[in-house]
């Protein structure tokens, strides 16, 4: 409602105030602001609703849409037909909905108050974006009594373990504490994780486990093939497979098929569903573990380290006794503790009373189930959230389970559907970050973190919760996806929303058969793969163009999608986003320039798109995200985000400092600079002085192929500039990387200490040494440092001592020749939480593995080492794991360790005399391909035994099986 109430303001302000038109839109706007703050904004926070309220919602929504609809397609200028007839429509329905309100107060007694209308503010929670690591503890009983069950050596035959057990109960969690455990141990040679979702397309699953036992075999699109290689390769190995979420018996019998029945190889499975569980651990050596609601121990334990913080900035006195009936709402169900946590967290202050109230006057009236409990807890949450964060939440529901969601795409797609309020004339952006963050606070959505940012990246949603928001979306007619509308009767109610998952080749078709149904659509939202979508499909709906009201267009991924498929985009006059991903266009058509309402153009999933000239005229493009050089985007006068975009000549280097210039609304800047094009000291220093001066929240230089030189010079130019002026640049974020592919760095400029505000640092140099660590230390800034290095000194190590790197992290560090490097002190790197090691096995300067101090770091959440084992014996491999698990066992936080081993062993290690069991190596099948080493072969005989005991098991002979997975 808000978009349409701005549109009205806007028609209304280029209006002459005594037309009859002027006066019209005042008296609809004023009807329209009535019935949202009286009605719509006071039954919003009610946590029980009728179903008359909810009817009456979808009505208002409906009517909000028609109104925003005839303006867009008839503006003032446009007018052949006096609007008083449509006027008077309008206003009428509006009458109506006052009334049925007024009938819903008056029924149920209702007085609402100001209070009830009063908005949630919404700031940023200090505490996000955190990764908080998995709460392994509650779980250390079932983890141990399985991990005895898979460890044990009697079994030298394949053994199948089945995690039963309600959703929400942390099955995932239980498993990846195994799973976890298990990798730390000389069991297995190779381990893979994959989740398997309701309609997750079975060739997907395969490749994943694929790509993960033998990282270097290329992807395939045909189930038979992908078994057949899975087979292969793991026919003489130990291997352990956790499948996660797994929903029905053919899908076990499709990953049965790939997985042999051999050398005490063992997999684990997570399924809500008893009977799966039950076949898929059908023989006598498997095992079913039916999992529990945690205890009220354990349940206290999960609750209080949610809310350790809230308790201690509230002084939270008696916090245990006032949260005992939350508790026993939640029933003992993990998902519902953390989202009731997340509920008070959101609250602060405010929670005392929330406890008290929802445990008193709700808990008190009825005994729930756990299911029920957790059912409870998140319609309370969601009562809880503004209109805006509704909206926001809702649309989550566009997505498919297991998928990672991209947080900058999300926060655009936001901003283009009308979600997001700008507070004080606020950066909508910020808006955006500011829900995201309140949603993970809610614990609604899980953060996803990487190495390339201390922020999350995006989001994945708990399979419970997703269901949830798509019931919610049912309910309002929010969103459909095509799974839904495939699965059941056409829905009475118009779409507005729709998206499908082309992974799923069913969905594929579903423009083309539905096109008719689809009319009324305002957002498409195409993700993942198309894999055999046929290009006429979508060529279908872009040639033809019946979606005259479309906003948004989200094409993830499209590879069938050629350059005639959009010609005729000009027609969607109304388009206000517009997302290309991987596709075969490389040239958009001359029309792009009718689309005069575009505001976001993301082209940074595709490469080497040739933009149209009539781009110029694309003046509302507020964001832009790009990798290539384009001219005529510096000359948008509205532009707030420009990424991604590479000054490829001294031109298009001086435009940017003219929008720098003249810009009042640039927000956030990514530029990609070429060896190719390196300015001149004066065109730099006439950048760094517009930056400086510039309102820029985030700056982001991508240095490709720098060498000394001109790294020397940019930052050389920038202490010039900062030093004349006085003023310090001061953004959010500044993010530099100084990509050394063509040629390394020989060393790390002196008087880098001169970029004080950086954050974000990328650099690539031949070889680092103490100094340039005593460099980097200085910048007090820098949350995130990724530095890659040939060599260090030989014999010699850098020492980060007490008061470097206060603020880091995330801390990368690739180093391919040497075990040494780095040794931390205490108090070094004080706030930590995520580190990448590599570590050299054959370059240690002595028979033993020296102590690097990792367990001074004492924030650590998460470890990557990554052990190059390169013609390195299996004992010293297994020396040097030894030693990061002995220091990171000495820290309190418990990090998780994540191990991969890279490189070839030698090849007397592998003999006939060496059980295979005892040689994990990632690269086994790759010493048969390149012919460097060799591994033992059982006898033909054995193998095939092996091969009929396992046809035995499974159903790898039944042609069906192949013929539905390939469907």
């Amino acid at each position: 409602m808000n978009s349409v109430l701005d549109k009205l303001t806007k028609l209304n302000n280029h209006s002459n105030p005594a037309d009859k038109f002027s006066m019209l839109t005042a008296n609809l706007k004023e009807d329209l602001l009535g019935l949202k703050e009286n009605f719509c904004d006071k039954l919003t926070g009610q946590q029980a609703k009728h179903k008359q309220v909810d009817v009456c919602m979808k009505q208002v929504r409906e009517l909000v849409f028609k109104i925003e609809d005839w303006i867009d397609q008839n503006p003032e200028s446009n007018l052949v037909v006096d609007p008083t007839q449509k006027f008077d429509y309008f206003k009428a329905k509006i009458h109506g909905a006052r009334e049925r309100f007024t009938r819903y107060f008056d029924l149920h007694k209702l007085v609402p108050t100001e209070t009830d209308a009063a908005p949630i503010k919404i700031t940023i929670n200090p505490r996000l974006p955190v990764e908080e690591k998995y709460c392994f503890g509650i779980f250390d009983g079932p983890s141990n009594e399985l991990v005895k069950y898979l460890t044990d050596e009697k079994e030298e035959m394949r053994k199948v373990v089945s995690v039963v057990g309600r959703e929400g109960l942390g099955k995932t969690t239980l498993a990846l504490s195994i799973y976890s455990k298990l990798q730390h141990r000389d069991l297995f040679q190779c381990q893979a994780f994959v989740s398997v979702g309701q309609r997750t397309p079975m060739m997907k699953i395969l490749n994943n486990i694929l790509s993960q036992i033998n990282p270097r075999r290329r992807i395939f699109q045909d189930v038979r093939r992908i078994i057949t290689q899975l087979r292969e390769y793991l026919c003489t190995k130990r291997y352990f497979i956790l499948v996660d979420g797994i929903q029905s018996t053919w899908a076990w019998k499709v990953i049965n098929c790939a997985l042999p029945n051999n050398h005490g190889s063992r997999v684990l499975i997570t399924t809500s569903i008893v009977d799966v569980g039950r076949y898929c651990s059908s023989y006598p050596n498997d095992f079913v573990y039916q999992m529990e609601v945690l205890n009220k121990e354990n349940s206290r334990i999960l609750f209080l380290s949610k809310t350790v913080t809230l308790q201690k900035e509230e002084k939270w006195a008696g916090f245990e006794e006032d949260s005992c009936y939350m508790l026993k709402m939640c029933g003992g169900m993990p998902l519902a503790i953390i989202v009731a946590a997340g509920l008070l967290l959101a609250r602060k202050s405010e929670a005392l009373a929330e406890l008290k109230m929802v445990g008193e006057s709700i808990y008190s009236l009825k005994e729930y189930s756990p299911s029920e409990g957790l059912t409870k807890i998140l319609q309370m949450s969601y009562a809880d959230l503004s209109l805006p964060m509704k909206s926001c939440f809702l649309y989550l529901s566009v997505f498919p389970e297991n998928y990672t969601i991209n947080k900058h795409c999300l926060i655009l797609l936001w901003e283009a559907e009308g979600f997001l309020e700008r507070i004080d004339k606020e950066w909508s952006w910020l808006t955006g970050k500011r829900y995201f963050n309140e949603l993970i606070s809610r614990r609604l959505i899980q953060p996803v973190f990487t190495f390339e940012d201390d922020e999350p990246m995006g989001c994945t949603i708990h399979g419970v919760i997703l269901d949830f928001i798509r019931s919610l979306s049912r309910e309002e007619n929010f969103t459909m996806t095509a799974a839904e509308l495939n699965s059941g009767p056409f829905p009475c109610d118009t779409i507005r929303r729709f998206s499908l998952d082309c992974g799923n080749e069913d969905e594929a078709d579903t423009l083309s058969t539905s096109s008719v149904h689809l009319s009324s659509m305002r957002s498409l939202i195409h993700l993942r793969a198309a894999g055999k979508l046929d290009p006429p499909v979508i060529g279908g709906f872009m040639d033809i163009f019946p979606f005259k009201l479309m906003r948004v267009l989200h094409l993830e991924v499209a590879s069938n999608l050629q350059n005639h498929h959009l010609h005729g985009i000009g027609g969607l006059v109304l388009l206000r986003y517009l997302m290309l991903g991987v596709s075969g266009i490389t040239r958009l058509p001359q029309d792009m320039g009718e689309l005069e309402r575009l505001e976001t153009l993301d082209l940074s999933s595709s490469q080497h798109i040739t933009l149209p000239a009539s781009i110029v005229k694309l003046q509302k493009l507020t964001h832009v995200r790009l990798i290539q050089d384009a001219a005529g985007i510096w000359e948008m006068p509205e532009l707030e985000v420009a990424s991604g975009i590479c000054a490829g000549s001294s031109s298009s280097f001086a435009k940017v400092v003219e929008l720098l210039r003249k810009s009042q609304r640039l927000r956030m800047l990514g530029l990609t600079l070429t060896s190719a094009s390196i300015p001149t000291e004066i065109d730099l220093l006439s950048f760094i002085d517009e930056v400086v001066k510039s309102k820029l929240q985030s700056l982001s230089l991508n240095c490709a192929c720098y060498g000394d030189d001109a790294t020397t010079l940019l930052v050389d130019s920038w202490e010039k500039v900062t030093a004349s002026l006085g003023k310090i640049f001061e953004p959010q974020r500044f993010q530099l990387s100084i990509d050394g592919s063509c040629q390394y760095l020989v060393r790390v400029p002196p008087n880098m200490g001169s970029l004080a505000t950086l954050t974000h640092l990328s650099i690539r140099l031949d070889v680092i040494e103490s100094e340039g660590f005593l460099v980097l230390g200085s910048l007090t800034n820098l949350i995130l440092l990724n530095l890659s290095a040939i060599d260090c000194p030989e014999r010699r190590r850098s020492v980060i001592r007490k008061g470097m790197f206060p603020c880091l992290k995330v801390f990368s560090f690739r180093n391919e020749h040497s075990w040494m490097g780095l040794e931390f002190k205490g108090g070094a790197m004080p706030q930590l939480q995520r580190l990448e090691r590599t570590f050299v096995v054959r370059t240690r300067w002595n028979q033993e593995y020296p102590d690097i101090g990792i367990e001074h770091l004492t924030c650590l959440i998460k470890v990557y080492a990554t052990i190059n084992c390169n013609r390195a014996k299996v004992s010293e491999v297994e020396a040097a794991e030894a030693t990061i698990i002995a220091q990171l066992s000495k820290i309190a936080t418990e990090p998780v360790l994540y191990f991969r081993r890279s490189g070839y062993m030698l090849q007397s290690q592998v003999s006939e005399g060496t059980s295979l069991r005892h040689i994990k190596d990632d690269d086994d099948q790759i010493w048969e391909d390149e012919g460097q080493h060799s591994i033992p072969v059982p006898s033909k005989s054995k193998l095939s035994q092996t091969r009929k005991d396992d046809d035995k098991h499974s159903v790898f002979s039944k042609k069906v099986v192949f013929q539905n997975a390939q469907k």
